[in-house]
């Protein structure tokens, strides 16, 4: 079976995924208001971030995925029907290929986040999902949103210097600062997932 024997991340997986999710961004932005619209309803949010990663979490840890064995693809699949999302098997083996940054062939807890955070981008209606895990993903995807103001699907340091600074004037070397720890490929844009990876940092869980 293909999708039992995925291990490691497929360049031409990855390649169709980020074109998804770069597409799914780009639609979001023309057709959802958002719930955050500046970046001291960013820091509002934080609690509902907080406790929707953990409740994540908690689920990963429930399941006995610990952070050496990791969670492989027929978990994934298995904990996603679990939690009652609405999506194609083929759509869940591709965001474990995308969420697998690391190669390992299983997702960690952090990983296991990211996940979900996609699985609501690409398959907006999942009502049966746990309020508090898709509450969290949705105020990352509005958070993104905020900041992403050309709609390209990606953050520029222009983008966030400006959606910071625009409450409290705030230093722009510190915002570029930021904006560096978050550009993890040194790339000068900073993606989905490397966007909620320094959101999942500020609530303070290293996974």
């Amino acid at each position: 079976n293909s999708r039992t024997a995925v291990t490691t991340r497929s360049a031409l997986a990855n390649d169709e995924i980020e074109r998804s999710v770069r597409s799914a961004i780009q639609k979001r932005a023309k057709t959802e208001m958002g719930s955050i619209r500046s970046a001291d309803a960013l820091l509002m949010k934080l609690p509902v971030l907080t406790n929707g990663f953990n409740a994540a979490s908690s689920i990963f840890e429930e399941g006995g995925h610990g952070k050496e064995t990791g969670l492989d693809y027929t978990k994934l699949l298995a904990e996603t029907q679990k939690l009652g999302y609405k999506c194609s098997d083929t759509l869940v083996e591709k965001v474990f290929v995308f969420s697998d940054a690391d190669n390992r062939g299983v997702l960690s807890a952090k990983e296991f986040v990211l996940a979900q955070v996609y699985l609501i981008l690409l398959e907006p209606s999942q009502d049966l999902v746990p309020r508090e895990v898709s509450g969290a993903c949705i105020a990352v995807l509005d958070a993104f949103k905020y900041f992403d103001t050309s709609g390209e699907g990606d953050l520029d340091r222009d983008e966030l210097v400006k959606g910071f600074k625009s409450e409290d004037g705030g230093s722009p070397n510190l915002i570029v600062r930021r904006f560096e720890e978050m550009d993890l490929d040194h790339s000068g844009v900073v993606s989905l997932d490397e966007f909620f990876k320094a959101v999942y940092a500020w609530c303070g869980d290293e996974a």
